[in-house]
């Protein structure tokens, strides 16, 4: 089948439309981050995190491809078959850290996108039975404050991946789950350990 370039014009032409035609997005829940980290071998140099990112639908216009077959106010998982993926980008985010070396300590905070704007940062995969909901991690950006706050949560935490495993019950009614994911964060490669949490509300 030949794709002229009269066809890839109109294509082109049409995802502004699209993206224009889209009813406003709805969040469908949220996680909230409660992160400690400090160094391994200095427990007076040490960052803390509190993080609050409430998640939408992927739609067209976001970084990884169109999807058109959900809507951006579908909340309903319940209606998913096994091997069906939905993914998420964040709606908004809230956040504060603190980052202590010794007596002195130093603030940073994040309360727009900027550039999580748009991109799928968590998905929902459907399973026989229940679901499982991938997230990343997010801390709180250091600004100018990098040598107090950034270090320790360039690690990695654990479990990874970061998800929580939802059943069926769960999946019929997000509007009121509750779940909390226990995290950890072993000695890495900047001599960092924490422990953590992730809280998932549904909206």
């Amino acid at each position: 089948m030949k794709i002229t370039l009269s066809t890839v014009m109109v294509a082109l032409l049409l995802v502004p439309a699209l993206v224009w035609a889209q009813p406003a997005p709805k969040p469908c829940f949220s996680i909230v981050l409660d992160l400690q980290m400090r160094q391994a071998n200095d427990a007076g140099t040490n960052e803390t995190h509190h993080v609050e990112i409430v998640y939408r639908p992927g739609m067209v216009g976001d970084s990884e491809g169109f999807y058109t077959a959900m809507s951006p106010t579908d909340c309903n998982f319940a209606s998913m078959h096994p091997g069906d993926i939905r993914p998420f980008a964040p709606f908004s985010i809230h956040g504060t850290a603190t980052g202590h070396q010794g007596k002195i300590a130093v603030n940073a905070k994040i309360d727009d996108l900027g550039r999580d704007k748009g991109h799928i940062v968590a998905r929902l995969t459907r399973k026989a039975n229940g679901a499982t909901l991938w997230f990343q991690i997010r801390a709180v950006p250091p600004g100018d404050a990098v040598e107090f706050i950034g270090v320790c949560a360039a690690q990695a935490w654990e479990p990874h991946p970061s998800q929580f495993d939802l059943t069926n019950d769960e999946l019929a009614h997000v509007g009121t789950i509750h779940k909390t994911l226990s995290l950890n964060m072993p000695n890495g490669e900047n001599g960092c350990v924490g422990t953590g949490t992730a809280l998932l509300n549904g909206k």
